[in-house]
């Protein structure tokens, strides 16, 4: 994610101006401006001395630069305000299938210490709701057309589109 940041012009980023939340954020419909985004919640971990932190307490209220996750490298989503769902949602949440992996992989620490449960124990835990998981939204505040554009053809010029069916058959006549 970071590589991109000198090559969009104007702007000298850090990490206080970006939200990125890779494979932790979800779209209720399809073309929706507004995002939900899971993460743990702060809780001690069962039959462990340890404890989860959550990465969006203290990030409530605020503005930031959206960046998702595509296969093909990363999308401007837009700048977004985050919202607690605390207040709405304090119980579990059911999850999209694809987020208890993701947000296990959040909650292991790089060098896992004696007695903290392997990934597939935490995967599990997520899923039959024995740890927390936090929901909060994602308002679509502003757009800057100018990220987009920058951000587009930095990624074109490291993967290339691939032709079309329509393209191939064009240029099969000539």
């Amino acid at each position: 994610m970071y590589y991109h940041r000198p090559l969009i012009p104007q702007r000298m980023w850090d990490y206080e101006q970006i939200f990125y939340f890779p494979g932790c954020t979800h779209k209720t419909v399809t073309g929706a401006q507004h995002l939900l985004a899971f993460g743990p919640l702060v809780q001690a971990i069962p039959n462990s001395t340890h404890r989860v932190c959550s990465r969006f307490v203290p990030l409530y209220g605020a503005t930031r630069e959206l960046f998702l996750k595509r296969k093909d490298g990363l999308v401007y989503a837009g700048r977004y305000k985050m919202h607690s769902l605390l207040h709405l949602a304090p119980q579990v949440l059911d999850l999209p299938p694809y987020s208890s992996k993701n947000i296990a992989f959040i909650t292991t620490p790089p060098i896992q210490p004696r007695g903290f449960p392997f990934h597939d124990q935490l995967c599990n835990m997520y899923k039959s709701g024995t740890l927390r998981v936090e929901c909060v939204a994602l308002q679509m505040v502003d757009y800057d057309e100018k990220i987009y554009r920058a951000l587009k053809r930095v990624q074109m010029e490291i993967v290339p589109p691939k032709p079309t069916k329509m393209k191939k058959v064009w240029e099969g006549r000539i």
